[in-house]
């Protein structure tokens, strides 16, 4: 949301740019006895004139512009992705914290590390840590049995990492196709 909200800014503020020109170079060309230069307002300065606040063209425009203004607003107030993983310390004033690519490969490498598991990939987000590892037997019972192990392993790597809040561990243990 982060890239959005500065292509968004960027524009807004190009926006404002160009208004304001508009209007400084009106102005003047008013003051000076001058036609309008680029827009022509007499036109919209009497049909504002000639319409009034309860007109249906005006409900349908602030109705838009509510129905607008709430769908960035509920945007802004979604929580971001967690880019960072808080770490818990002892110390006062340190901010300490691990990627969730980091977490993710450490995680990774614990799921990896276990006799038996041929390859695993891992998924970290805020409350939770997601292992899909793949067994290196083709047989399903031989992947089930090594699942506690591996979950274990996982669990282990999780707690040494001291992350604040504890994600819950999910593992996903697959026999290799043969």
């Amino acid at each position: 949301m982060k890239f959005v909200n500065r292509i968004l800014a960027a524009l807004l503020a190009l926006a404002l740019i160009a208004g304001g020109l508009l209007l400084v170079v009106e102005v003047i060309a008013e003051r000076v006895g001058s036609s309008p230069v680029l827009a022509r307002w007499d036109i919209a300065y009497s049909w504002g004139q000639q319409t009034t606040w309860d007109a249906g063209v005006i409900r349908i425009v602030c109705i838009v512009m509510a129905v607008v203004g709430l769908v960035l607003l509920i945007a802004e107030l979604k929580r971001p992705a967690v880019k960072r993983l808080k770490v818990a310390h002892s110390a006062d004033n340190v901010d300490i914290a691990y990627t969730r690519r980091g977490v993710a490969s450490a995680v990774k490498g614990a799921a990896t590390g276990v006799d038996g598991v041929r390859s695993a990939s891992a998924s970290v987000s805020r409350r939770s840590v997601k292992v899909n590892a793949t067994a290196s037997a083709t047989e399903g019972s031989a992947a089930k049995s090594l699942t506690q192990t591996v979950t274990s392993a996982v669990q282990k790597q999780v707690n040494d990492l001291k992350l604040d809040p504890s994600p819950r561990v999910q593992v996903t243990l697959r026999a290799r196709r043969s």
